[in-house]
């Protein structure tokens, strides 16, 4: 089970996760993904995810690619996160991967964000 939360704000918009990133739930997410990176960059808030599968990291290497920041802070988040963002452009490890699109290459610049719950 995946909850995915989509915070908007004056800045770039947060998409919050709870729980697996696996199966079913990461098509949904790339899904949503999609729809709101269409605006400006977006963040992707990993605090409270508890696992993640090949496909979903297959899947946060395309959201990376394409501009996306992470926020973890757990070890196995980090680990994940950093596993990501030092894979090669365009490659995806699970024969279950969503097809990457032609994303243009990840513009090298620091992204700070904070995100508001009121």
């Amino acid at each position: 089970m995946l909850r995915i939360t989509i915070q908007k704000g004056s800045g770039p918009a947060t998409l919050k996760l709870e729980g697996k990133l696996a199966g079913p739930w990461v098509e949904e997410l790339g899904d949503i993904w999609r729809s709101e990176s269409a605006t400006e960059g977006i963040l992707i808030d990993l605090f409270d995810v508890s696992f993640v599968d090949a496909s979903g990291k297959d899947l946060l290497a395309q959201m990376w690619q394409g501009g996306a920041d992470f926020l973890a802070d757990s070890p196995l988040m980090r680990q994940v996160v950093d596993e990501v963002k030092r894979r090669p452009q365009g490659r995806v490890n699970s024969p279950n991967a969503l097809p990457l699109k032609n994303l243009p290459p990840r513009p090298s610049m620091v992204k700070v964000a904070v995100t508001i719950k009121r």
